[in-house]
């Protein structure tokens, strides 16, 4: 469930990528950021579908986030491409801030969803580096 993000702020969502490595399980947690903030985070591009053409949503990572009963753990599903590229782009030891398009961008609100394609080249031109993905990360 995603908090509505403010139009009139840019406002953007951001994904902290907790450390980890290896095929242990992706956790993390999503902050919002007003897009001309001095927040530093990574803007990630990568393909939707695999070598294959497969873009369903096949594979989990874990959203922490805050409930009424203190944190809570949730399963998201994504594509097997995001979650491999997420997998790659962690770091063992740090948590990273990214932005990646399918987890920042609430894709079943079309509202949400052409304003925030609107902001991405300014998402992209404000973030400290990009990382392109452009195959399948095994």
């Amino acid at each position: 469930q995603y908090r509505s993000l403010s139009r009139d702020r840019d406002e953007i969502r951001l994904v902290v990528v907790h450390s980890g490595e290896g095929q242990h399980p992706v956790y993390y947690h999503i902050i919002t950021a007003e897009l001309d903030s001095v927040l530093q985070y990574i803007a990630v591009s990568y393909t939707w579908a695999t070598e294959d053409g497969d873009c369903s949503k096949s594979r989990e990572i874990y959203v922490k986030m805050e409930s009424t009963v203190g944190q809570v753990t949730r399963r998201v599903q994504v594509t097997a491409n995001c979650e491999n590229t997420l997998r790659q782009l962690r770091d063992k030891c740090l948590e990273r801030i990214m932005w990646i398009d399918s987890v920042c961008i609430d894709q079943s609100d079309i509202y949400e969803r052409n304003h925030q394609v609107g902001l991405m080249e300014k998402i992209y031109q404000n973030a400290v580096h990009v990382e392109v993905c452009i195959q399948y990360l095994r």
